[in-house]
């Protein structure tokens, strides 16, 4: 199924806690980016990327931004996703991710 939607891409950024303690968090980069999401799976991540990673399942179709590259991650609705690797064309992004669990 192709989705058309709007995506937030997150950066991770160091930061401190109150304690002077380093930490991660994951920032706004870009708001609202058009995106096509669709599923991604096993058969054709290997035919098309050379993939053969099995939590690797939803990729993303963007518009070229600097927001969109690997260590990223786009969050579409109530969903986030670590992007794992982006194939770059001259008119678009396509971004292979995982989704992300437990946090």
């Amino acid at each position: 199924m192709f989705v058309d939607t709007t995506i937030t891409v997150q950066n991770k950024e160091k930061t401190f806690d109150t304690e002077g303690m380093s930490i991660e968090v994951w920032t706004a980069d870009e708001t609202l980016l058009a995106a096509n999401h669709q599923p991604l799976s096993g058969e054709v991540a290997f035919k098309e990327y050379g993939i053969s990673d099995a939590s690797l399942t939803d990729l993303f179709f963007t518009p070229v931004h600097t927001a969109v590259h690997t260590n990223a991650r786009i969050i579409d609705g109530s969903e986030t996703f670590d992007i794992y690797r982006v194939e770059r064309f001259s008119a678009h992004y396509e971004s292979i991710c995982r989704p992300v669990v437990g946090e």
